[in-house]
């Protein structure tokens, strides 16, 4: 039985896996529009390039899938992970 997680404990879940992975996760705060999905965005804290979710649009369980949090062969297909 999987148990519910509060949105703040997800949030640092996705934070965390993104620090693990040598990623910086940002998660969109700004009102919705074309460029601006509201989700997750991650990117390269040496040069500050975004590698994935140009548009803020991953979702929590894509940033775990990216980080390597989760295994999903169809991760890689998708995102190039």
């Amino acid at each position: 039985m999987q148990t519910e997680i509060s949105e703040s404990a997800l949030d640092s879940r996705v934070r965390r896996g993104a620090r693990t992975a040598g990623y910086v996760a940002c998660k969109s705060r700004q009102p919705l529009h074309s460029n601006n999905k509201g989700g997750y965005q991650l990117f390269t804290p040496w040069n500050n390039t975004v590698a994935y979710g140009v548009d803020f649009d991953l979702s929590p369980e894509d940033v775990l899938i990216i980080c390597g949090q989760r295994s999903n062969d169809h991760a890689h297909k998708k995102y190039g992970a």
